[in-house]
């Protein structure tokens, strides 16, 4: 399967829908319009150009995240892989634009954020004569997004393709609602 990485910025289109899997995995799904702007220089404007459309999905800790902070309007920057699915019902078909998110955050060009960094529970970092060994702050924010990246990686590997199918199936279908 051939799988592109792709950033998008655009607009949330639908409030995230929190799932979970028949194995406990969570997932996170919304709507993303993104528009490119385009300046007419006859009429001096700025207008929209025309709207692409993704689905966006997110796994495990990214998605309670998402779920906890973003909503419906939002602007926000969407990292990860591009897949494009062919679907059709009794009455029609089409295709559609997903992408399975690895990062996602504010537009940071529309708004002002501060975020709110998760504590480490009681079990995280090790410890050697009763100190904890990593108590460099700085280091760890470095080293926190590629771990973070690698861990949503390996438990995505470890789903089987079907269940990862029918994991965007049934999102898809909650966002799509019934078919008119």
């Amino acid at each position: 399967m051939n799988e592109d990485n792709i950033a998008v910025t655009g607009i949330v289109g639908s409030d995230p829908r929190t799932y979970v899997t028949a194995k406990g995995v969570p997932i996170v799904s919304f709507r993303l319009a993104s528009s490119r702007r385009v300046f007419d220089r006859e009429r001096g404007e700025w207008h929209d150009g025309e709207t692409n459309w993704y689905t966006v999905s997110a796994f495990r800790r990214l998605a309670d995240h998402v779920g906890f902070s973003v909503r419906k309007g939002e602007h926000v920057v969407v990292t990860g892989r591009l897949r494009i699915r062919a679907w059709q019902t009794a009455e029609r078909q089409g295709t559609t634009a997903e992408i399975d998110a690895e990062a996602i955050g504010h537009d940071l060009n529309w708004a002002m954020t501060r975020p709110r960094r998760i504590q480490p529970g009681p079990n995280d970092g090790a410890r050697q004569n009763g100190e904890t060994v990593r108590e460099d702050r700085e280091a760890d924010a470095v080293g926190f997004a590629s771990e973070a990246r690698d861990s949503r990686t390996e438990q995505l590997e470890e789903l089987e393709e079907g269940e990862l199918d029918a994991a965007f199936d049934e999102a898809f279908q909650a966002l799509a609602g019934p078919s008119t």
